[in-house]
């Protein structure tokens, strides 16, 4: 997802409160966009000592260590698109089209035939966020 959809992630998993520019620029860095990665690399940067809240805000309490995926997340995505064969294989195809690309692109270059793209679509629908439908 794009830089600007992923700091409204960030803005709504934080409740509206605005979180340091650095510490956003890092989770957009980090997650490379990844919905799933925004969301929880997000909530964890909550839930640890790095950030004190504020009324309408959290401030660093201190300088700011480079941020990373835990690597159980990784693993669970991992986990959790094996369950879904078509999703991983979409997902993968996704891949190496690149950060964006149409339905139509992927729709010509996947086996799939038209329902059983949008069906492995439809699997997941929090996962879609990976195909940008220009």
């Amino acid at each position: 997802m794009p830089g600007r959809q992923a700091v409204e992630v960030i803005r709504q998993v934080a409740h509206g409160k605005a979180l340091p520019p650095e510490v956003v620029e890092q989770i957009v860095a980090k997650t490379d966009g990844v919905p799933l990665f925004v969301e929880e690399l997000t909530k964890m940067v909550l839930e640890s000592v790095l950030l004190q809240e504020r009324e309408d805000r959290y401030e660093l309490t201190g300088p700011l260590p480079p941020l990373a995926i835990p690597a159980t997340l990784h693993d669970s995505l991992m986990a959790r698109l094996d369950r879904l064969a078509t999703v991983k294989s979409l997902a993968q195809l996704g891949a190496t089209l690149g950060r964006e690309f149409s339905y139509e692109l992927l729709q010509a270059v996947s086996l799939w035939d038209k329902s059983t793209l949008q069906w492995g679509l439809h699997q997941n629908a929090h996962d879609q966020s990976w195909l940008s439908r220009p």
